[in-house]
């Protein structure tokens, strides 16, 4: 699908194209905990007739892998 974006005071148009997956209601339970959550994508071909897709939540701290501690 193609999605336009106005700008420039609607003088300009930007267009790009967005895809979508739709899940079936069976895997809502699976689902709904990322609902409206910033997700990282991971996207990749396995074989023939197989695309995998591995979605995760993206990192809150980008600088380090732990939080940093307060000094007591």
């Amino acid at each position: 699908m193609k999605s336009r974006k106005r700008y420039l005071g609607g003088k300009k148009v930007y267009e790009y194209e967005r895809l979508s997956v739709h899940l079936p209601a069976k895997f809502r339970d699976a689902v709904e905990p990322f609902l409206n959550k910033d997700l990282d994508v991971d996207v990749r071909r396995e074989g023939e007739g197989k695309l995998v897709i591995v979605l995760t939540l993206e990192k809150m701290f980008r600088g380090s892998e732990k939080p940093s501690q307060k000094l007591a």
